[in-house]
């Protein structure tokens, strides 16, 4: 290789071995700041146009970012979660199935109730000050399924109740940047535990059926 010194190099040059360590250096240099800078500074023009640079340097870094994301390391209190759901598509509080949803959640693990507050919202840190600042609020939507075997009505809903016929087959799924839960109309508790533990867990959302 020519003899350059390590700025002047081009992508034919070839980079001697002790030169190595300070390439990769100087390569990590212009991908993670140089290259961006001008974004950077962009969008740090806009942020403190909304937020004096003053009030920032109140918090630590991890204070702004719980402030921002939510309690990383927090439980989801159903209670609270309950007292701010909204609901659409036909169900409401006193619904037979969504009063199924929260004796399910309240059964899951701290770690189920996070992994389905990540699959609804995309994050599994609770917001600070409780689910009354979560914009736009955990809803639970109506996803209407047919049961297969089944005549529907009340004698329908009673064989798949008590087990003589399967129940509902489809997954929930959820739009995460509405904050929506779209929850079959599960008949069974045990298939509802086990359609959203599927669901939570396969690392998809609105594209999951």
């Amino acid at each position: 290789a020519r003899s350059l010194r390590l700025g002047e190099k081009t992508c034919d040059d070839v980079v001697e071995s002790h030169e190595t360590l300070q390439w990769a250096h100087a390569t990590a240099e212009f991908h993670l700041v140089r290259r961006r800078m001008n974004a950077d500074n962009a969008f740090k023009t806009g942020l403190f146009k909304m937020i004096p640079p003053s009030w920032l340097r109140l918090f630590s870094a991890n204070e702004l970012g719980a402030l921002m994301t939510g309690d990383a390391d927090g439980d989801v209190d159903v209670d609270d979660l309950k007292k701010h759901c909204a609901f659409g598509g036909g169900y409401g509080a006193t619904s037979r199935t969504v009063l199924m949803f929260w004796e399910c959640v309240s059964s899951f693990t701290r770690e189920e109730r996070r992994a389905l507050l990540k699959f609804v919202t995309s994050s599994a840190a609770p917001p600070l000050g409780g689910f009354q600042h979560l914009h736009p609020p955990f809803t639970i939507h109506k996803v209407r399924c047919d049961v297969p075997g089944s005549s529907g009505g009340l004698f329908g809903n009673a064989l798949v109740t008590f087990g003589l016929v399967k129940d509902v087959q489809r997954l929930p799924t959820a739009s995460t940047c509405f904050n929506v839960l779209k929850l079959p109309n599960f008949k069974r508790l045990d298939t509802m535990k086990a359609k959203l533990r599927t669901a939570i867990y396969a690392g998809a959302g609105f594209e999951l059926s």
